[in-house]
């Protein structure tokens, strides 16, 4: 099965034709990606919970201790993912060894991710109560 397509040769028909490509790659691989998910996420909250576990004489803060392992848990993680569903999208077989990340793939992944919750924070802080209250 090729998946892997070059629109350079012809010009793009339309987004259905997109779509179907895309979806036709997605249902391919879907048992991979859905698994690949479900460990990422297994891992992280694992990870939450052993800290959560570890620090549970600090009533309150066990709370934040545990967000803060999670966090540190998944960034790596998301990164693999997002990794693999290039490597799926390209059409090339990926090992786990090639999947992780530089630590400063990780660096640069935190800080756009803590960019744009810091941005949906602030925007919601400064437009949606604003609205609620007028």
């Amino acid at each position: 099965m090729e998946t892997q397509f070059d629109l350079s040769s012809q010009p793009a028909r339309s987004f259905k034709f997109l779509f179907d490509r895309a979806w036709s790659t997605y249902c391919d691989h879907f048992p991979k990606l859905f698994l690949a998910l479900f460990i990422r996420d297994l891992i992280s909250v694992l990870a939450g919970c052993l800290v959560f576990a570890i620090f549970i004489d600090s009533p309150g803060w066990n709370f934040l201790y545990a967000f803060i392992g999670r966090c540190l848990t998944w960034l790596p993680l998301q990164c693999m993912f997002i990794k693999l569903c290039l490597d799926v999208s390209q059409g090339k077989t990926s090992k786990i060894s090639d999947l992780v990340p530089a630590p400063g793939q990780c660096l640069a992944f935190a800080a756009a991710w803590l960019l744009v919750v810091v941005g949906v924070s602030l925007g919601l802080i400064l437009l949606v109560i604003p609205g609620l209250v007028l």
